[in-house]
This record gives C-alpha cells, structure tokens and sequence, in this order.
C-alpha cells in the first residue's frame, strides 16, 4: 500500500497491491484501515484512487470504507473518502 499527499496534505492519492494467494485473506481492509488511521492523525483532509470497473474488491472494500465512486469513463472509476468524517460503523 502507498499513498502520496499533495505539497499541502490537502490530498492524497494512494494504490494498495495484494499479492493473488492472499487475497479474500482480509489483508487489504486490514491495510486500508492502518493507511487511513495514518492519513486522519496527519490531518490529511481526502483521499482518492483510480480504479478499474472491475476490480469489484477493491470496489467493496472502498464502499465498506465510506468511499464514493465516480465514473471517469474507460472503463475506470475514481474511489473518493473525506477524512474529516468518522469512519462508517461497523457492524456489530
């Protein structure tokens, strides 16, 4: 996982890889939860990723996370979360 904020850590941008045998394993939620942890205690106000239409869990882990998506055509999708809210809940 990476993630590259802009001059001011207004925003970041990131990209998380999860190698074929572990995915399903929970590793990437798990990674996405310390990477946004990290960004809120920098004060970094949004973050975003470009995403294939397909790439459904991505997808899922971004809704589960209070992302929104926004078509950018070609078959790609912008994944987009304000840090400055509370993380969703979870479910007990």
């Amino acid at each position: 996982v990476r993630a590259v904020t802009d001059p001011d850590n207004v925003g970041a941008e990131f990209g998380i890889i999860v190698r074929p045998e572990l995915k399903g394993t929970g590793l990437g939620p798990l990674l996405m939860d310390k990477l946004l942890a990290y960004l809120r205690a920098a004060g970094t106000r949004k973050l975003s990723a470009q995403v294939l239409v397909e790439n459904t869990r991505m997808r899922a882990v971004g809704r589960s996370l209070g992302f929104t998506e926004t078509s950018e055509g070609d078959g790609l999708l912008r994944l987009t979360l304000d840090l400055t809210q509370p993380p969703p809940a979870t479910p007990a």
